[in-house]
């Protein structure tokens, strides 16, 4: 498919300025789907969907249509995380290093001992939610979204990243017998 358009700028006088014309083409999976020909010397600038770049820039362009490889739910180093978790907590999916992915820790709250939970999150993909849930019962399937944010998030923009910590709601004082886990959606 080959999409051709005149692309226009509105100026703040209100002219049209002619910056080219801009084609999107499906020719190529491992590359960008678009291009900018002349006549222009304005910049435009198209960000790519984070996740898409982040395919783009994880894996080698000969894998990038093998949804056995790159696919959401594909484990190719086989440590147990999805490449959807791999994005998510800022993983390599080529490299098994599922250990330490969210450390626990505890942390004081009004003389009260709470178990809390670390990790990175992107900042850059508002369809990514990352949901953490607390419990004191790993025999049920639904874990209630009860950890609340503990501190100020670390922010990393470099990396579109931040790092928070989320504790537990119920003390440990209270119940000895408590879980803490991170989980991750794509919205459509």
């Amino acid at each position: 498919m080959r999409f051709n358009t005149l692309g226009f700028f509105n100026s703040t006088n209100s002219e049209k300025v002619d910056i080219g014309r801009i084609y999107l083409t499906t020719a190529d999976p491992t590359q960008p789907a678009y291009f900018i020909v002349p006549p222009s010397d304005t910049v435009v600038t198209i960000k790519d969907d984070p996740r898409d770049n982040w395919r783009f820039l994880t894996f080698d362009s000969s894998v990038l249509d093998n949804p056995a490889i790159v696919g959401w739910s594909a484990d190719p180093d086989n440590d147990g995380l999805t490449n959807l978790h791999e994005y998510a907590f800022g993983r390599d999916p080529g490299v098994a290093d599922a250990a330490g992915l969210t450390p626990v820790s505890l942390v004081n709250v009004a003389n009260a001992r709470h178990l809390a939970i670390r990790f990175l999150r992107r900042t850059d993909d508002p369809a990514l939610v990352y949901f953490p849930e607390a419990t004191g019962n790993l025999a049920i399937p639904l874990w209630p979204d009860a950890a609340l944010l503990h501190g100020t998030p670390v922010a990393y923009p470099e990396f579109g990243y931040e790092e928070v910590t989320f504790r537990d709601s119920v003390s440990l004082d209270l119940n000895p017998r408590r879980f803490l886990r991170v989980r991750v959606e794509l919205l459509p």
